[in-house]
């Protein structure tokens, strides 16, 4: 029962360190399941910040490019610009002292062309010459508004002031119906198609200007953007920087939790350790004892199995006994019967003396019913402690095969040593203990 009791106790405590490296073994399963999810979620926003980092330094490239671009095209539409109004400022100049000369000279009108007529062939060659310079002007405006973007056109009502100022170099005179092959007014055909070029002019200078503005307005918008991106950079650089913070604590963390985890799993595991050594050892000692218990179970079968065949002889002999101590009541129960059978005889032989009035023969014949009495007495009283012999020896039997295990092998083998004769002497004895 000790070592029973020993070996439920050890198991137990197995059992109990068992779970318990169980639990811990889940704690660490935990812990690192967690740090690869911290680790993943650290990788993926490092790869998103890249991607954001890499994405913004591109924008900023195509930003300044852009810019650049900008710029240079600003500057050289600038520069085109201030050449245009300087030549478009000329030929106002030219129109205004034109149109004062033509103005003052309306009045007499054939004086004028009859006076001057060299001046009016030079002005013819000016004009010719001031067509041909804006026509050029035109044509590289209008290629360069056809390069600059595909907008439309300004609206009619934009070119109303240039258009009246365009037409007032037209001819006022009354007589511009009347004399038209008149020398003064040879050089307004040229006049009226320097006004439609000034004023193709003037709509591609405008369109350009408008363009310029549309560019400028552009570029504010873009520097706006580029603000915008620059602090949206600044607010993921923080939170890069912040994200970087949180990762390094993390992983300090990590790293804390995972030197303790070793900490304790050693501290844990020495006293585990030592204990399992300890269990191991009482194991091996249980298993011995119970080698050893095994062996004297083997002895004890064997010994049990000896005793039984003792028993089984000893059961043949008392079965022999009681037969024999059978055979004796029987005999002895015909004895009796017999003497019995004698006694009434002699009693009928004693009335039949008494009749014939003999003293002294009754006397004897008294003497002998005695002692008959005495005998049959004796034999009654032995056939009583035989039948009493008997029944103890059935109910002594049953108690030996009750009690057979309690009873050693020394004794029964010396049991078995006596003879006969010897167990039938003891066995009166036992019955009147």
């Amino acid at each position: 029962l000790g070592c029973d009791t020993n070996s439920r106790t050890s198991a137990a405590s197995v059992e109990s360190l068992e779970q318990q490296l169980k639990e811990m073994a889940e704690q660490l399963s935990d812990t690192e399941e967690k740090k690869l999810k911290m680790e993943k979620k650290l990788k993926g926003a490092e790869d998103k910040i890249w991607v954001l980092q890499d994405y913004i330094d591109e924008i900023e490239t195509a930003k300044s490019q852009r810019e650049a671009a900008l710029e240079e095209r600003v500057l050289e539409l600038q520069a085109e610009l201030s050449t245009q109004a300087r030549a478009h400022a000329d030929v106002v100049g030219e129109l205004q002292n034109l149109q004062g000369c033509s103005g003052d000279h309306t009045p007499q009108p054939a004086p004028q062309t009859h006076i001057c007529p060299p001046t009016s062939l030079q002005l013819k060659s000016q004009l010719r010459g001031m067509a041909k310079s804006l026509e050029r002007q035109i044509r590289e405006l209008e290629a360069a508004n056809i390069h600059v973007s595909s907008a439309s056109l300004s609206s009619p009502s934009e070119d109303v002031s240039i258009r009246e100022q365009l037409e007032a170099l037209r001819c006022r005179t009354p007589e511009d119906s009347s004399c038209p092959a008149s020398p003064s007014h040879l050089p307004m055909d040229e006049l009226v198609q320097l006004s439609d070029k000034l004023l193709r002019y003037s709509r591609a200078a405008e369109n350009i200007i408008k363009k310029l503005r549309d560019r400028e307005m552009e570029i504010i918008m873009l520097r706006a953007n580029a603000e915008e991106m620059q602090a949206e950079r600044d607010v993921l650089q923080g939170q890069n920087e912040r994200q970087q913070l949180q990762l390094a604590t993390l992983n300090k963390r990590v790293e804390e939790l995972r030197v303790r985890n070793e900490r304790e799993i050693q501290a844990n595991a020495a006293p585990l350790h030592q204990r399992i050594q300890e269990l191991e050892t009482l194991c091996s000692d249980l298993g011995n004892e119970l080698k050893d218990t095994n062996r004297k179970l083997a002895k004890t079968k064997q010994k049990l199995d000896k005793t039984e065949a003792v028993m089984l002889r000893q059961e043949a002999e008392i079965s022999n006994l009681s037969q024999h101590q059978q055979e004796l009541v029987n005999n002895l129960n015909t004895d009796l019967a017999a003497m019995k059978a004698e006694k009434q005889q002699l009693q009928i032989m004693v009335e039949k003396y008494r009749s014939e009035d003999s003293v002294s023969f009754p006397q004897l014949i008294e003497v002998m019913l005695a002692e008959k009495n005495a005998d049959i007495d004796q034999l009654q009283h032995r056939v009583e402690e035989l039948q009493s012999q008997q029944e103890n020896s059935s109910k002594s039997q049953s108690q030996s095969k009750s009690k057979s295990c309690r009873v050693s092998f020394a004794d029964e083998v010396s049991y078995s040593r006596l003879t006969a004769g010897e167990r039938a002497r003891e066995a009166p004895q036992e019955s009147n203990s």
